[in-house]
């Protein structure tokens, strides 16, 4: 650990930032009814967006939530809105799965973009929504090499506006000496993700969805044509269940249980910077993600006055404090000058990734399911919210490229990712070696 900036970390609270004017969402505890048409387990961007779609269309849908009300991810993230490409990128996926589905999962990711950002202005959901773009940095002439190529693809096959910066230039983007130049992603656009989760809260509300919280589910039947929710407060009887709990699943379900990859991501947010400060660091008000393995990502806060940097917390010992005094340093590479700023604020999350990088959505034993958004989940869980919750409806408007997919798991894993940190600290030194 670097010992120089424990102190920096050390008093920062642990709630994130996004919660200051916007607390996670309490409601008043309310009965738990005893049946409904749609059980909606989870109420992040995923269970909201599903449960939004189906009230809408005339179902009685209950959302249950095991803490408060978008108490995970979708209250924690870094307010990033992209196309959340596939992280394997359109050759990977052409390797794997050829290239009319390759070009096909690449097409579905900008129109779940597309998707979520009118979506959230056709419903006049206040939550500091604005089109910044963003800047995947790189760290040597090789990446930016690799950058340029990704560039003239994303433009040529799909329209993208993607463009390079060049090191000689880059200063009037990121006051940063560090990189080689970066590729900027003109359509990418930044967010406040606590205000997007009480946008969905309040539309749920207003459509008659039945929102429960303090109320995990413990177990989930078939019976018949219906199913048998068992929960900490008593049963339900639904005919249909969507299961939208991302990396807070747990043992809900063992067949998605042996799927899907908890990991916990971490961000700290500075004290409050002298305006002119700022200019100097962030000109461009940019997103901005490194292109590596292990990810680094940063961006101002929505008033401009902080800097927040996030990245994959896989430390032990210490826990939290070990976690935050890493992307402390991480980012005092980017910016030596903020040495010995404070770190107001220091919080975690779990999100989910699946073997195969990509997100699943489908039916295993009558329940419906959709998760492993893999670290891009604003666009993807509004998207996949819609789609899951017309799949319930057997609308065909359902139908996604992502149906294609096998969800797969491994030999030797249920659910505990015991390989986390050997893969993370071998990822790490291919970062740190350039292979």
């Amino acid at each position: 650990m670097q010992q120089q900036y424990v102190q920096c970390v050390r008093d920062a609270t642990s709630a994130p930032l996004w919660w200051t004017n916007r607390p996670c969402v309490e409601k008043e505890d309310c009965n738990v009814p005893k049946t409904a048409d749609v059980v909606v387990v989870g109420s992040g961007y995923t269970g909201l967006v599903a449960a939004i779609t189906l009230a809408r269309r005339g179902r009685h849908v209950l959302v249950l939530e095991a803490r408060q009300l978008g108490f995970g991810a979708s209250s924690r993230n870094s307010g990033m809105l992209g196309p959340s490409f596939p992280k394997v990128g359109l050759s990977g996926l052409a390797k794997s799965y050829g290239d009319t589905l390759a070009q096909a999962l690449m097409e579905e990711s900008l129109d779940a973009l597309a998707y979520t950002k009118q979506f959230i202005q056709d419903e006049g959901i206040e939550c500091e929504l604005a089109e910044v773009g963003r800047l995947v940095a790189a760290l040597r002439p090789g990446d930016y090499r690799d950058l340029e190529d990704h560039a003239a693809v994303l433009q040529r096959r799909f329209g993208i506006m993607a463009r390079m910066i060049p090191r000689t230039e880059q200063q009037s983007e990121i006051g940063s000496d560090l990189y080689h130049g970066a590729m900027l992603l003109e359509r990418d656009s930044s967010l406040q993700p606590a205000m997007y989760h009480q946008g969905l809260v309040d539309l749920a509300g207003r459509a008659g969805v039945s929102l429960v919280q303090h109320t995990p589910v413990l177990r989930i039947v078939a019976t018949g044509n219906m199913h048998l929710v068992t929960t900490s407060r008593g049963q339900i009887r639904s005919r249909n269940v969507v299961v939208a709990t991302n990396g807070y699943t747990g043992s809900l379900s063992g067949y998605l249980r042996r799927r899907i990859v908890p990991i916990s991501s971490a961000l700290i947010a500075t004290e409050p910077l002298p305006s002119s400060q700022m200019r100097r660091l962030m000109p461009g008000r940019r997103l901005v993600e490194e292109k590596r393995r292990v990810l680094y990502y940063y961006r101002l806060s929505p008033d401009g006055a902080r800097l927040i940097f996030g990245g994959r917390a896989v430390r032990s010992g210490d826990g939290a404090i070990a976690n935050s005094v890493d992307l402390y340093a991480a980012m005092v590479r980017v910016f030596p000058e903020l040495a010995g700023v404070r770190a107001e604020y220091a919080w975690s999350g779990l999100i989910a990734y699946t073997f195969d990088m990509l997100p699943h959505l489908g039916e295993v034993a009558g329940v419906h399911y959709a998760l492993g958004c893999c670290g891009s989940g604003i666009g993807r869980s509004t998207w996949l919210g819609r789609k899951i919750a017309l799949k319930v409806l057997q609308d065909p408007e359902g139908r996604t490229a992502y149906d294609s997919l096998e969800f797969r798991t491994r030999p030797l894993y249920y659910g505990n990712p015991w390989f986390l940190r050997p893969v993370v600290a071998w990822q790490r030194l291919r970062d740190a070696i350039g292979v």
